[in-house]
């Protein structure tokens, strides 16, 4: 068998080659690919938990700035920020332990603004805000 016999002929080529384009054209206008943003441009994304009493302990679960998640435990007021690099799926959960009272509010905010936001008041609630963003 020759190495002709296997290959693909010149208008499988220009499929494969037409299907990857549009692939790649497809995630890139998803924001799944680098769109070329510079560190200046590209968007700051920030998730808060707040309200509640000072230093209520809080477990928060959260879309980190790679895609993965993070657990962490720690006192109201908190805050973590990050560099959106693409579109990416934000999530922000806060759990109560049930040892206060008030409401606690998880926020997700772009540049400033709020993107997202829930509260709750039950002591051993949830609270949880999620979005897509660019």
């Amino acid at each position: 068998m020759a190495l002709r016999d296997v290959l693909p002929g010149p208008g499988e080529l220009t499929l494969i080659l037409l299907a990857v384009g549009a692939l790649f054209w497809a995630a890139q206008q998803d924001g799944l690919l680098d769109t070329g943003r510079t560190v200046e441009n590209k968007p700051t994304v920030v998730y808060s938990a707040i309200g509640g009493a000072t230093g209520e302990l809080v477990s928060i679960h959260y879309t980190n700035a790679i895609g993965g998640t993070d657990d962490v435990l720690v006192a109201l007021p908190w805050s973590h920020s990050f560099t959106l690099s693409g579109a990416e799926y934000l999530r922000l959960s806060v759990q109560r332990k049930g040892t206060h009272t008030g409401t606690v509010r998880a926020v997700i905010s772009v540049n400033g603004s709020i993107l997202q936001e829930a509260t709750t008041n039950d002591p051993h609630g949830s609270a949880m805000a999620s979005e897509y963003a660019r």
